[in-house]
């Protein structure tokens, strides 16, 4: 990922939402959620995660959904494919999931995104076409780069 973007995707890429208290916030549905934590407490079809929260081991993700291959501070073209493409279920990431909302707002079927904001609350992005474009542009900046797997390990 170019440097100069981290300070781009670190603000909020729709409405935070926020509790009092900084607590878990609950009874919202999207139509994709991206994140172990908001997967985990929201309604969504599409649910991704990485079984980490905040870089820790988590045991909250589930055993059964799609596998896509996601290394660190990238965004795969297997992860790309998948989400932009899924209609429901989870999909499960082996690498970080954290980029991943970008293809989320790619996804046709979706008008809502969710995603987590660590320690501040959740952020809703309500996809429509200029949402797309916009995160279609960040995906540009980023550079191709091929990850070797061993499905082995």
């Amino acid at each position: 990922m170019p440097e100069k973007l981290r300070r781009v995707l670190w603000v909020p890429q729709g409405t935070l939402l926020t509790t009092r208290h900084r607590g878990i916030i609950r009874d919202y549905y999207s139509d994709i959620t991206v994140g172990d934590v908001v997967s985990n407490t929201l309604k969504s079809r599409v649910r991704v995660w990485d079984a980490r929260t905040l870089r820790v081991k988590d045991v909250c993700a589930p055993s059964r959904g799609i596998r896509v291959i996601n290394p660190r501070g990238t965004i795969s073209l297997n992860a790309y494919t998948i989400i932009s493409m899924v209609s429901k279920g989870d999909i499960i990431v082996c690498g970080e999931e954290d980029l991943l909302t970008i293809p989320a707002t790619q996804n046709r079927r979706a008008k809502t995104c969710i995603y987590g904001q660590p320690g501040v609350g959740i952020v809703v992005i309500r996809i429509d076409k200029f949402v797309r474009r916009r995160m279609r542009e960040i995906l540009k900046t980023f550079k191709p780069v091929m990850y070797p797997y061993n499905q082995g390990n």
